[in-house]
């Protein structure tokens, strides 16, 4: 009788929670947008008799339920934790933290995009680029600097520069890996810290035949914090926020640029819009060459 009881308990419990989150996630608005992950969540997919029978009507509903699912970050969380501290896994979701920094494994190496990249090059330089000198370099993200050292998988960077030198018609290779490190890198993020580009860029130059360097130009450093890259989301993880550094002066508050995504020019850097997301500051730094 007090098995039965108990059955009859765990199996009122288990129905009121599946009823309780489907009142919550109906009664919670959808988010347009996740700034822990910094990009967009699936919308309700809009119903259609063509989307209906060809079964993608189905598969965008999956899509939006998981993203809009109630206290979906604080799950994700729990997840990472438990995937770290009680199974033991090295990476969560291809995600994993090494020296400090968050990597997302990259591998195998796709060899069929390296020669389709091949192609594209080689078309460029015969349509608009013939008889100049033109050079071309590979950027190594952080998996290059992390993930073999610390027994993760890594794409083999040497087969894909053997392929591209092989294939790649009329253009020179310009080396960086020897002018990078880890911490050239954001510790949440895929990307370069500008303030620390400035060898990079010298380096690219002096292999252009360029007699300019950026090391001689003046810029003022202004920083904005906290920042948490696109990584720190994915991973679920609990990691100090960064301090995000951008280089600018005169010319470069006066620079315009055309952003495609809305289709309007738009100032390099909108510091503004640091909370915003997308985060609309614009990491780029211009060379006036």
């Amino acid at each position: 009788m007090k098995t039965k009881g108990k059955n009859i308990a765990v199996t009122v419990c288990f129905i009121l929670v599946l009823l309780g989150f489907m009142v919550v996630n109906f009664l919670l608005p959808d988010q347009e947008f996740t700034h822990s992950e910094r990009r967009r969540l699936a919308q309700a997919p809009d119903f259609s008799w063509e989307s209906l029978f060809n079964g993608t009507l189905f598969e965008e509903f999956d899509k939006y339920t998981l993203d809009q699912f109630a206290f979906r970050d604080t799950f994700r969380r729990i997840k990472a934790a438990g995937s770290h501290y009680l199974f033991r896994q090295k990476d969560n979701g291809d995600l994993y933290m090494a020296d400090g920094h968050i990597g997302k494994m990259s591998y195998p190496l796709n060899e069929k995009a390296v020669k389709n990249a091949s192609a594209k090059l080689n078309e460029v330089y015969r349509r608009y680029l013939r008889g100049k000198n033109v050079s071309y370099a590979v950027i190594p993200d952080k998996n290059y600097f992390l993930a073999e050292k610390n027994g993760y998988l890594a794409m083999d960077y040497d087969r894909m520069l053997k392929i591209l030198r092989a294939d790649v018609e009329n253009m020179k290779e310009i080396r960086l890996f020897d002018s990078l490190t880890i911490e050239d890198y954001y510790r949440t993020d895929i990307h370069w810290r500008q303030e620390r580009l400035s060898k990079v860029a010298d380096k690219l130059l002096q292999g252009m035949g360029n007699e300019a360097r950026t090391s001689g130009m003046q810029y003022e450093s202004r920083e904005l914090y906290p920042f948490y890259g696109s990584l720190y989301g994915q991973a679920a993880r609990k990691v100090k926020p960064e301090t995000l550094v951008y280089l600018t002066n005169s010319e470069r508050e006066n620079d315009i640029v055309y952003d495609y995504e809305t289709k309007s020019n738009i100032k390099s850097y909108e510091p503004e819009k640091f909370e915003g997301m997308p985060c609309a500051l614009r990491a780029l730094l211009f060379f006036t060459l």
